[in-house]
């Protein structure tokens, strides 16, 4: 037997399809016999018409989510307001986290002092209703709205095995504090202790890594400036990981739902080539490969929506869909698929095969 190694292309005769080419090589041993050995060169080319699907998916996953909400004064600004924007906006991520597995939720709202809405957790639907019930208040303390919290966590109804997220969620810096730098108590000074001090930012963390909880803290507004979103950074931790976070700005509040859904959503990655697809033709399972000559994703199909490669023109075009919109760079051949409302995405690359999902379960 004998092995031969292929180590650059093969030019044969008919181009643009599947042919064998085969030549002979001759050998002459130590003896001085002579050897002729045929060798032949298929030229496998990709095909159009083999079926891949993504059947792998985010896996479900419990979720015991606190809701830390400002209500302050400055929140009735805007047409429609602030307030009523962020609960909107509220509302959508409780929607993600639902579709992932069974949620409940803690809903703290805060401005001079803070209040807990309900003594127990909360169904999805029951804290829609709480939020819609939120009333404006007076300044913004922060000290308060985290020793709300705090308590609030404690209530009994949380899911057993679920992750713990907080997301606290403000639309300016703190006006007032509870007077005392090295503790958290829900009551209002106005005067020193204005914001979340060392002491107490290690108060908060020590909370948050006791329960596994991962702190999210997003500011938004127009009032919200890159130098506000310092006084997020003490609220911002994982937890449940021990890495620490920063704030986040949200430019404004229009903006907060699409950054909520970013950051609640799962992912799933992998490569189309190498996967295993059905042929369309023969309905037999095969392997996806390029090729001696290489290739190219032609189509993709995601959430009703066709959209289709063009090598000749550099383009992709879309057929369905009416609620997808994408994009495409043909420098690198990312293709980016997303809902114009909601969390769903699908990136990959025509060229590699290279896929990233983020999303809710079970869509492929």
């Amino acid at each position: 037997t004998y092995t031969v190694q292929l180590l650059q292309p093969v030019e044969h005769e008919t181009a643009g399809g599947e042919n064998l080419l085969d030549f002979n090589i001759g050998l002459t041993t130590a003896a001085n016999t002579y050897l002729n050995l045929q060798v032949t060169v298929e030229d496998d080319a990709p095909s159009d018409d083999v079926l891949v699907q993504a059947s792998e998916m985010v896996a479900l996953q419990d979720t015991n989510l606190m809701l830390v909400l400002d209500a302050s004064q400055s929140m009735s600004a805007g047409t429609p307001s602030q307030l009523s924007q962020a609960v909107d906006a509220a509302k959508l991520l409780l929607d993600s986290y639902d579709a992932y597995g069974d949620v409940r939720v803690r809903l703290v709202v805060f401005d001079t002092t803070a209040q807990t809405q309900g003594t127990v957790w909360m169904t999805v639907a029951e804290a829609k209703v709480a939020l819609d019930a939120v009333q404006l208040g007076s300044f913004t303390n922060y000290d308060a709205a985290l020793a709300n919290a705090m308590d609030a966590f404690g209530s009994p109804g949380k899911l057993d095995g679920a992750q713990n997220v907080s997301y606290f969620l403000t639309d300016g810096a703190p006006s007032y504090g509870d007077g005392n730098s090295d503790a958290l108590t829900n009551n209002a000074s106005g005067t020193g202790d204005v914001g979340i001090s060392a002491a107490e930012e290690a108060i908060w963390r020590d909370f948050l890594t006791a329960n596994n909880i991962t702190s999210h803290a997003l500011g938004f507004g127009g009032d919200f400036s890159a130098a506000t979103r310092a006084q997020l950074d003490p609220i911002a931790y994982n937890g449940a990981t021990g890495v620490d976070m920063t704030g986040i700005r949200v430019g404004s509040v229009g903006a907060l739902a699409d950054m909520l859904l970013n950051l609640s959503a799962s992912s799933l990655t992998g490569n189309i080539i190498g996967a295993e697809g059905r042929d369309a033709l023969t309905n037999e399972v095969e392997t996806v490969a390029l090729g001696a000559d290489g290739g190219y994703i032609h189509s993709i199909n995601f959430l009703g929506g066709t959209f289709t490669y063009d090598e000749a023109t550099q383009t992709v075009s879309k057929v369905g869909g009416a609620n997808l919109v994408h994009t495409f760079d043909p420098a690198t051949g990312n293709v980016v698929i997303g809902q114009t409302l909601g969390s769903v995405s699908f990136a990959v690359n025509v060229f590699t095969g290279a896929y990233e999902y983020r999303g809710v379960v079970g869509n492929t």
